[in-house]
């Protein structure tokens, strides 16, 4: 019997001897399909204080570095040319937390393959919405962070990454997935919100 890894919610018929489940958000909402779901061994993305303060350390340097890159590319986009000190009071809380939301789904996925190198398993991936809709900072770290359509989607494609080639890869079509907070696609009739005030003025 090859056995399910589930990235999202749980299904009421959950088989703890059947599927597999990357973190507790997989039972919110569905806590009775199986009684015993925080005594499950979760993979843990970080083992240790140290491992912490690494990975700190080296998203914050990624953060920056891209930081670096974004300034050319957005005074060559808007045709201007602010110093990087505008840029980083503009983008860097974004790029701290989208790193730091990345590294650690990453860091998830990695570990759990490291509990079952050579087992076959079967895995659903959600498919990705036209756009991801933010007009403020406190959306985006909500985004990031707690909601469950974007939380789905990000670890498919991690999913997709580092799959071994003995796993099967179901990608779900856009009825299939969940939508939650999620808007799958902009209004033909309304352009979508700047992230910042400004955003689309060139000068």
């Amino acid at each position: 019997m090859t056995r399910h890894l589930i990235l999202d919610r749980v299904e009421a018929d959950f088989d703890p001897q059947r599927d597999l489940v990357l973190g507790p958000w997989c039972f919110s909402g569905r806590e009775q399909a199986h009684p015993d779901w925080e005594e499950l061994d979760w993979p843990e993305p970080f083992a240790s204080a140290a491992e912490r303060r690494r990975a700190t350390a080296d998203t914050d340097a990624l953060a920056h570095g891209l930081l670096d890159r974004l300034t050319q590319e957005f005074n060559h986009r808007h045709e201007v040319g602010y110093p990087r000190q505008f840029w980083q009071q503009v983008l860097f809380c974004w790029l701290l937390h989208l790193i730091h939301g990345l590294w650690v789904r990453y860091r998830l996925v990695f570990e759990f393959l490291d509990r079952h190198p050579t087992e076959p398993l079967q895995v659903k991936l959600s498919p990705a919405p036209a756009r991801w809709p933010v007009s403020s900072t406190e959306e985006f770290i909500r985004l990031i962070f707690t909601d469950r359509g974007f939380r789905a989607w990000l670890l498919s494609e991690v999913v997709r990454t580092l799959a071994p080639p003995h796993w099967e890869l179901v990608q779900l079509g856009p009825e299939e997935t969940i939508r939650g907070q999620l808007w799958l696609r902009w209004p033909d009739s309304a352009p979508p919100p700047a992230p910042f005030p400004g955003w689309h003025r060139g000068k």
